[in-house]
């Protein structure tokens, strides 16, 4: 009888480790000094940006791990929630868009040391939110409604989902785009291959309309979605499997940057503040994985070894 609930406790070790869990991350919140709303939008290797607010208006941010800078693009008016919001990171590029003293919004790319338009000829106004290379994308409005963007070395095409009545590219990796569109239903997922010009869709499961697909990184998409009762929550979905992701103790969670395995994003606390965060997975330990099938495999010869005596 021993052996037998040996072999079970073995079996049911295994179990835990191979079937799908529930992601864990250690969360690092990121709250730019003297700002009272921060938040997190882009991330490439250790570098993150984003963007905060404080009494002067609202200004982006680079954050290398234990220092920050301010972005504050030419012409802009900083005064509220006007000024400029930095949206995505590769290497030393960084997008934008800033808000001049009539409200305009303009695109923007900051290269380390000078800015430059990322304006689509006829909008009235462009938002490019993911970047990878040289490879931008975004999306803008003119007077027959809102449509991605994909800007590959200057050079614009219109990314639009068909029936949709706006849609809204967000983030880019290789060859695919990842973002959400809108119709009389709701929001929904999507991911874009440039090569093909074919659109995949897809929705959280508890929340087929409220799918906010915001950053990519490899085939990994992340973003948001509203539950029933209308909290925001943070998601991965690896193109199989989707992921929540909440940084405890929020009251709404929304990823809107990945870079491997790592995301960032906004959470508001309980009482409606605003700040950025990094998330890091959780390693499982390799002697834990290595552990648990030894156990089950020597507990599955020593049943058997048993069973073969007593037969004989």
């Amino acid at each position: 009888m021993k052996r037998i609930m040996f072999l079970v406790l073995a079996l049911t070790l295994v179990s835990a480790f191979a079937a799908p869990a529930r992601a864990a991350y250690n969360f690092t919140t990121i709250d730019f000094p003297s700002a009272f709303s921060t938040t997190a939008s882009g991330i490439s290797g250790s570098t993150i940006v984003g963007y905060y607010q404080n009494a002067a208006g609202t200004y982006g941010f680079l954050y290398n791990g234990t220092s920050y800078s301010t972005l504050n693009a030419p012409g802009a008016h900083n005064s509220g929630s006007s000024g400029t919001y930095a949206f995505a990171v590769s290497g030393s590029n960084i997008v934008g868009i800033y808000n001049d003293a009539s409200g305009n919004v303009f695109g923007f790319l900051y290269n380390g040391s000078s800015y430059s338009p990322i304006n689509v000829p006829g909008s009235s106004y462009t938002t490019p939110f993911g970047i990878s290379g040289s490879t931008i994308v975004g999306y803008y409005a003119d007077a027959s409604g809102t449509f991605g963007f994909l800007d590959n070395g200057g050079s614009y095409s219109t990314i639009t989902v068909p029936g949709a009545t706006g849609t809204y590219t967000l983030g880019v990796s290789g060859g695919n785009i990842s973002g959400y569109y809108t119709d009389a239903a709701g929001y929904h997922g999507f991911i874009y291959s440039i090569g093909t010009g074919t659109f995949s869709f897809f929705g959280v499961p508890s929340a087929p309309n409220y799918t906010f697909a915001e950053g990519m990184s490899g085939n990994t998409v992340a973003g948001g979605y509203y539950d029933s009762i209308f909290n925001m929550h943070g998601f991965v979905y690896n193109g199989s499997t989707f992921t929540t992701v909440d940084v405890p103790g929020s009251a709404g969670t929304l990823i809107y940057g990945i870079d491997g395995s790592n995301i960032v994003g906004f959470y508001n606390d309980s009482l409606g503040g605003t700040h950025g965060f990094l998330g890091t997975p959780v390693p499982i330990p390799s002697a834990l994985l290595l552990f648990a099938p030894g156990l089950a495999g020597l507990a599955s010869f020593r049943f058997s070894r048993r069973a073969r005596e007593h037969r004989s």
